[in-house]
This record gives structure tokens, C-alpha cells and sequence, in this order.
């Protein structure tokens, strides 16, 4: 069982779990139910190799009176033939982006967040429609072009939904992008009012955020203000997210942000979290059930971004989809960001002092700006 890593530290203190519910690497003795979840795969896995079906999170009912195993594969290789053959469900996280997986730690806390969400309802799990299409949330075929991929993507991210980095951490930025990408969010502000400049874009956040910086939509800003400014005049209302749970919050797991047709999540640093409060007065605080120290934050802005999104699921397509005035924004997005990625598409040339990559750069955000972006 090597190649599953041991998850301990992501115990119930982070989720709300009940003290039943563990995170654990194996089963050994009494015998319980066991969920098994394989990042690389896009998909939770608690089955049977005769198992070919899955289910999504929101879908299966995680009884509280089950002793429950929750078992995780490691994100390149997935989980052994051997940990899906113990299985009793197959489960997956729905996503509806260009990245292909979650890492670990973002799976496993999306999936805790969910069995401690149900634990505290009791309430029926409701079927996600959000990732669909027209006939269902599989993902998009490798066979289709790129212009076809660009327009499968915008048929399903969010419209109103927006993340708000105010100075973020470079590393900790790309992170988040991957989960913006992965549920649906089509655009993040950044902000660098206190902190050193870098492009959202560029080719060092590619690895870390799996190139999904390149296919969520971003716009810069250098004062909160000029950004708050920004979103009032677009009808949006802020909401402060609060990863530390010893802060004063309202729990998410417990809100209904899902029903807010123009919703800004905005997150500031540790040094900004004083100042922002004052721009953000009387907006509303946002957190999750816990105790002691706070979530890495990539994993805490997933779990709210998943909630968000399951609870748009119960709203009619017209409530978060995209209009084709705005996936056509995006699919023209896309195609520029495309073509910087391929040198040989022909673009006009800036100074030659500068190396080929800022040139490519320069030109694209030429191009957004002539957009909108």
C-alpha cells in the first residue's frame, strides 16, 4: 500500500467531523465501510473491481451512526488494486475545469468538509447539476479540438462568482487557481497593494497550479479600493473569507452564499486582514468549524468554493451559467492565452531587448486589455 500517503494530520479538528469519522490510511480490525478517493483520477473511489459505476460527494448519504473510513490515493498513481478491490463505494468530487485532478490535501478537504456538512443537516444529499452540460458532468473528450474544450469549459463556469487574493503569496495564488479552475470559477482578482507584483500568468505559476492560471480569467489591481470599487460597480456583494477558526465567522457549511447571484470572495493576507475588515465594513465574515490552528489556505478556499457551487446546483442552470455574450469573454480569453502559449502563432514584436517570454507576455496582455481583461 505504498503508494497511499498517510493523511493523519487532516483529522477531524479541520472539518467539524464527528469523533467517529477518521481519516485513516488502512482498515485493520472491525470491519467498516470504506471511501476511497484517487486524485489522479478526478475521483473518490470507495468500490469493487466489479464496480464500474460511481457517485458523486453530494450524492451519497454518509450515515452518522456508520463507522467510516475515508482512504486516498496519492495523486500521480491513484490508489492500488488492491485498496479499490477492499472498497464499498466509488465516489468522486465534481469539477468542471481544465485541470484534470485535485491534489490530496484539497480532496480530502472538500471531501471531510461534505460528510461533516451532512453530519450537522441530516439533511438528503441533492444531486449536483452544476458540472453538466446537457447530459451530465463527464469530462471533456481528449479527442476534441482546442476551440471545442475552450467552449465545453465556459458552457460551465460560474457567472457571478468571483475570488478576490488580496497580496497573496505567490505559491499559495497558483494553489488556488487550481481550485477556482477545477469549480468553475471563471474570475480571480489579485491585488498588490503591500506585496512584490507577479503576473498571474506566467510561466513559474504554471507548475504549482497545474496551468490552470491560464484558464481562470484574471484582472489586476494595485489599491483594494480601486478593486471593491470594481465589484460595486458590477453589482457584487463582498464577502470576507475567514480561514482562521478562532475568528468570530459565519460558517459556511451553514450560509447561504449559494443564492447571492453576484458573490465576491475576497481573501487578504495576514498583514492585510486589519485593513481589509475597515474597506469590507459590514460585509459579511465567512469560515469553517474547527479548532486549533487554520486550514493551508488553498484548502480552505476549495471547500468554500465547493459549497458555494453545491449550493448553486439546486438552482435552475440560468442562476450560474454563463450567458453567450460572456462565454464567448471567455472562449476569446482562452484563445489569446493559447496562442502566447505557442510561440510559432505569429505576434507582433515589442523591444528585443526583453526575452521572448516577456515579449509573449507584454503582447498577450496587450490583447486582454483590448478585450476587457
Amino acid at each position: 500500500m505504498s503508494q497511499v500517503p498517510r493523511l493523519g494530520r487532516l483529522r477531524s479538528k479541520h472539518s467539524g467531523l464527528p469523533h467517529h469519522h477518521r481519516v485513516c490510511q488502512g482498515v485493520g480490525g472491525r470491519r467498516c465501510p470504506v471511501l476511497r478517493y484517487s486524485p489522479g483520477q478526478g475521483e473518490c473511489s470507495l468500490g469493487r473491481p466489479e464496480l464500474s459505476w460511481r457517485v458523486s460527494i453530494y450524492n451519497l448519504r454518509f450515515e452518522r451512526d456508520r463507522r467510516l473510513a475515508l482512504w486516498f490515493g496519492q495523486e500521480k498513481h491513484g490508489l492500488s488494486d488492491a485498496a479499490i478491490a477492499a472498497a464499498d463505494e466509488r465516489v468522486y468530487i465534481p469539477m468542471a475545469g481544465m485541470v484534470q485532478s485535485l491534489n490530496v490535501a484539497v480532496s480530502a478537504a472538500v471531501v471531510l468538509a461534505e460528510v461533516a456538512r451532512q453530519a450537522r443537516s441530516e439533511a438528503a444529499p441533492i444531486e449536483s447539476r452544476v458540472l453538466s452540460t446537457s447530459a451530465g458532468g463527464d469530462p471533456v473528450p481528449k479527442s476534441a479540438s482546442r476551440t471545442e474544450k475552450f467552449w465545453s469549459i465556459a458552457q460551465k463556469r460560474q457567472r457571478g462568482l468571483v475570488v478576490v487574493l488580496e497580496d497573496p503569496d505567490r505559491l499559495d495564488a497558483a494553489a488556488i487557481l487550481r481550485g477556482c479552475d477545477a469549480f468553475g470559477v471563471a474570475e480571480v482578482h489579485f491585488i498588490f497593494e503591500s506585496t512584490k507584483f507577479f503576473d498571474p500568468l506566467a510561466n513559474r505559476q504554471v507548475m504549482k497550479s497545474e496551468g490552470s492560471n491560464l484558464w481562470v480569467c484574471s484582472r489586476v489591481f494595485y489599491k483594494a479600493r480601486d478593486c471593491l470599487q470594481h465589484l460595486n460597480e458590477r453589482g457584487f456583494t463582498p464577502v470576507l473569507l475567514n480561514p482562521d477558526p478562532r475568528q468570530p465567522a459565519e460558517m459556511a457549511l451553514q450560509s447561504d452564499l449559494g443564492q447571492e447571484q453576484k458573490l465576491a470572495l475576497w481573501l487578504c493576507s495576514p498583514s492585510t486582514a486589519s485593513t481589509a475588515g475597515e474597506l469590507l465594513s459590514g460585509a459579511c465574515s465567512i469560515g469553517l468549524p474547527g479548532a486549533g490552528e487554520a486550514m493551508a489556505v488553498s484548502n480552505f478556499v476549495s471547500v468554500i468554493l465547493a459549497e458555494v457551487v453545491r449550493q448553486r446546483s439546486k438552482c435552475p442552470a440560468s442562476h450560474w451559467r454563463l450567458t453567450p455574450e460572456e462565454q464567448l469573454s471567455y472562449v476569446n480569453w482562452c484563445t489569446a492565452v493559447h496562442a502566447k502559449r505557442h510561440p510559432s502563432v505569429q505576434q507582433p514584436q515589442l523591444q528585443e531587448s526583453m526575452s521572448p517570454e516577456y515579449q509573449r507576455m507584454g503582447c498577450l496582455r496587450a490583447e486582454l486589455a483590448r478585450q476587457g481583461w
